[in-house]
């Protein structure tokens, strides 16, 4: 019974830190639920270099923010996250 919490967390933390190539939503097929964020400061957006081909709601980040936590936060439109920065693109 501990062996397979123990898994589990485990496999948790590794979907966690999952990271995918910039295309791998591209030519597949999914089932997503509808979304509705709050306005202002969400951002709506798929996130394929973390595995995540629905839209969900992230934190908008502006030029010059931290944009290490891929979880929860995402760089605006026209911005990348390079070196965990948000940058020009």
């Amino acid at each position: 019974m501990i062996v397979l919490l123990v898994l589990a967390v485990a496999m948790q933390l590794c979907a966690a830190t999952q990271r995918c190539p910039p295309d791998y939503c591209v030519d597949k097929a999914f089932h997503c639920p509808s979304v509705s964020c709050i306005t202002g400061s969400i951002i709506v957006q798929m996130v394929p270099e973390a595995c995540r081909c629905c839209e969900g709601c992230y934190n908008r980040l502006n030029e010059g923010d931290n944009c290490a936590d891929i979880e929860n936060d995402y760089c605006d439109e026209g911005l990348k996250c390079v070196d965990n920065i948000c940058k020009k693109a």
